[in-house]
């Protein structure tokens, strides 16, 4: 079975998903969408639902998930175990998570998340189109090293 994206439904702005399918039919990809009964999304044909149960949505995305696939997601937790996998794993706002730089990431999650429980507030990113500009690019980029990379087996 060949590479596809999959779409982490709980928090993808439409505009992303427009984004998502723009680049998959250019390069004939399939594209999941994974989701909860709360934030289901019918713009794609394969679409799997999952209950309404903490993390159900995460854990089937992780066992869908296989190495140079390409997941669309804001969950950390999630991001650290599937590029663990090699799956590639960029937020909607267009930044590629990299397993070398994991730690860090989960460290400031850690600290903004005490931030928080002090009492503190943090402002939540306001998706822009200068983010779909920036996901364009991620995406595209990442679709064409798969590409890539099977003309390359292929070659051999």
């Amino acid at each position: 079975m060949s590479n596809k994206i999959i779409i982490d439904a709980d928090a993808c702005p439409k505009t992303v998903r427009v984004i998502i399918k723009e680049i998959s039919e250019q390069y004939n990809m399939a594209v999941w969408v994974i989701s909860s009964f709360n934030s289901i999304i019918e713009d794609f044909t394969n679409t799997i639902i999952v209950g309404n149960e903490k993390d159900a949505a995460d854990i089937r995305i992780f066992n869908e998930s296989k190495n140079n696939d390409i997941v669309i997601t804001k969950d950390l937790r999630l991001a650290v175990m599937l590029t663990v996998k090699g799956v590639k794993v960029i937020t909607p706002y267009g930044f590629l998570y990299r397993d070398d730089k994991m730690d860090m990431h989960l460290e400031r999650s850690y600290i903004n998340r005490k931030f928080r429980e002090a009492g503190g507030r943090s402002k939540i990113p306001i998706h822009t189109i200068k983010d779909d500009d920036k996901f364009r690019r991620v995406l595209e980029k990442c679709v064409l090293m798969l590409v890539n990379s099977k003309l390359q087996q292929i070659a051999i």
